[in-house]
């Protein structure tokens, strides 16, 4: 997994826009992973641009507080998107995440369907949440 993981760090560092996606329908282990994340990304790269681009949200995780207003279909084509927590591609919440140059997918559920460029699946982790805490 190490080599997996230092690939996830390099496309980071690669791009200067990353846009982080989670399944619909979130429960707590979507928005925080996807939340921490970006967050880290954010404090370990200043410079860059990280937004999460989601289109629907749950009132039962409102207390984690607000995701970023939906960019633009065109701010997309240059941006690395990295989709959480999501075992396959038609429940990933915001579907313009196709949109991305390239796309990493991090998830902890039993591999049903490969999408994305890059992929880093553990389905022995008990959540996307440890998985990220781990990269860090």
């Amino acid at each position: 997994m190490l080599k997996v993981k230092q690939a996830v760090l390099q496309k980071i560092k690669d791009y200067d826009k990353i846009l982080i996606f989670r399944h619909f329908r979130p429960d707590g282990d979507a928005v925080g992973s996807t939340k921490g994340m970006a967050e880290l990304i954010k404090l370990n790269f200043p410079d860059k641009k990280v937004y999460l681009q989601n289109a629907d949200f749950s009132d039962y995780v409102a207390f984690l507080g607000e995701e970023d207003a939906l960019l633009p279909d065109e701010e997309y084509a240059d941006a690395l998107g990295i989709v959480i927590d999501t075992g396959t591609a038609k429940r990933v919440s915001n579907q313009k995440f196709t949109l991305c140059k390239e796309i990493i997918k991090i998830d902890h559920h039993i591999p049903l369907e490969a999408y994305g460029d890059l992929e880093w699946v553990e389905e022995n982790r008990s959540s996307a949440c440890e998985m990220i805490a781990d990269f860090y």
